[in-house]
C-alpha cells in the first residue's frame, strides 16, 4: 500500500513520462501538445488563458492550480489531479478538461474537494459515458461512485479510498456551455475550445426570483396546514419534519431579502444576513415534543409574516392574506392554541 506522498511522486513520474513523449514525437492532428501557459484573468471565465506559443506541462499546471493559494494542499489531491490530467491527455475521446470550484476561484481550504470537468467529442460521448467507471478507476479506487444529473448534465460523485472527494462533470463538444459557471482553470485543451472561453455565473433573473418569492409565500401555508394535522394526530416526528420545512422557508426569505442576486440556498451562504435575524430562528431547534414544537411553529409564523409581507411588496406580489386567515383558523382548531394575527 503506497503512502499519499508515494502516490503523488508516482503520479508526477507518470506525467513527466507523458511530457517527454509529447516533446519527442511528431505532433499529429487532433492531439494536444504540451498544455499552454496559465495566465490569471480577473474577469469572469477562465482563471487561466491559453496563449499560442507558450507551453506548460500538465505537471506544472496542476502544481500551479493546487499551490497557487496554499502550499499545504493534500498530496492525495495533487496525485488525483495529476492522474486526471494524464488520463484526459491519453484518452483520444477527450478533447478538453478543466478544474472548477474553490481551487479555480482561489477560495480553497483544507476541506475543499475537487471539481473536475471533462469534454469529449460529440461522436464519442455515448461510448465514453458507458465506460465512465473505467475512466474513473484511473484516478483512484472509489468507495463511492454515484451518477447525478439534476443540473441538466451528467456528473459522477466520488470518494476514493485515500479520502479524496469530488465531482466529475461530463460534457460534449457541441453542448458544454451550461456545464459550468464561473472561473475555471484549463488542464487539457486539444482543440482550443477553452481558449477565451467564459462560463457565465448561473444567476437568477428578476422574474425567476419573483416566482421563487411567490412559491415561498404560498407553500409556507401548505406546510403549516400539514404540520397542524400531524400534531393533532400526535405524529410528532412527522411534525418535526414539517417544522424543518417552515424554517427553511424562513431562511429562503432571508436570502431573498439580503442577497436577491443569488438563488436562495437554505442554510448555505447566510453571511449577509444580520445575526440578530438568525438568532430568532435558533429557538426553533427543539426536540419532538408537542409543546416545544408548537412554540417553535409560532416563532416561524411570526418570522414569516414579518419578512413575507415586505418581500411581497418588493416583488409586486399580492400577499395571500385570505390563505393566511384560513390556515391559521385550521391550526388553532387542530392544535388548540391562539395564533397572533
Amino acid at each position: 500500500m503506497l503512502t499519499l506522498e508515494q502516490e503523488c511522486t508516482h503520479a508526477k513520474l507518470q506525467l513527466a513520462q507523458l511530457q517527454f513523449e509529447l516533446l519527442v514525437r511528431e505532433p499529429r492532428r487532433g492531439r494536444s501538445q504540451a498544455i499552454p501557459a496559465v495566465e490569471p484573468r480577473r474577469q469572469e471565465g477562465a482563471t487561466g488563458r491559453l496563449r499560442v506559443g507558450q507551453s506548460r506541462t500538465p505537471l506544472e499546471t496542476y502544481t500551479l492550480v493546487l499551490r497557487r493559494k496554499d502550499e499545504a494542499v493534500q498530496p492525495a489531491q495533487q496525485a488525483t489531479l495529476a492522474r486526471f490530467t494524464a488520463a484526459s491527455q491519453r484518452d483520444e475521446r477527450v478533447i478538453a478538461s478543466f478544474l472548477g470550484g474553490s481551487y479555480a476561484t482561489n477560495t480553497s481550504d483544507a476541506y475543499s474537494d475537487l471539481d473536475l470537468y471533462l469534454i469529449t467529442t460529440d461522436e464519442a460521448y455515448a461510448a465514453f459515458f458507458a465506460e465512465r467507471e473505467a475512466f474513473l478507476k484511473q484516478l483512484g479506487e472509489a468507495v463511492l461512485q454515484e451518477d447525478f444529473n439534476d443540473f441538466g448534465f451528467d456528473m459522477i460523485l466520488f470518494i476514493f479510498t485515500n479520502g479524496v472527494e469530488g465531482e466529475l462533470a461530463l460534457g460534449r463538444e457541441g453542448a458544454f456551455d451550461l456545464l459550468h459557471g464561473g472561473p475555471f482553470t484549463p488542464l487539457i485543451d486539444k482543440k482550443g475550445i477553452l481558449t477565451e472561453k467564459i462560463f457565465p455565473w448561473n444567476k437568477p433573473t428578476e422574474a425567476a426570483q419573483r416566482e421563487t418569492c411567490r412559491h415561498l409565500l404560498y407553500w409556507f401555508w401548505r406546510d403549516l396546514s400539514h404540520f397542524a394535522k400531524v400534531v393533532a394526530r400526535n405524529h410528532l416526528w412527522a411534525a418535526q419534519g414539517d417544522l424543518e420545512k417552515l424554517r427553511l422557508t424562513c431562511l429562503n426569505l432571508i436570502h431573498l431579502q439580503y442577497d436577491p442576486t443569488d438563488w436562495p440556498a437554505e442554510y448555505l451562504n447566510l453571511d449577509t444576513a444580520p445575526e440578530e435575524q438568525l438568532q430568532v430562528l435558533h429557538l426553533t431547534f427543539v426536540p419532538p415534543e408537542r409543546t416545544a414544537l408548537l412554540q417553535a411553529m409560532t416563532i416561524c409564523v411570526s418570522f414569516y409574516r414579518e419578512h413575507a409581507i415586505a418581500l411581497a411588496k418588493r416583488f409586486n406580489l399580492l400577499y395571500p392574506a385570505d390563505l393566511d386567515k384560513v390556515v391559521c383558523n385550521q391550526v388553532e382548531k387542530r392544535c388548540q392554541l391562539q395564533l397572533k394575527s
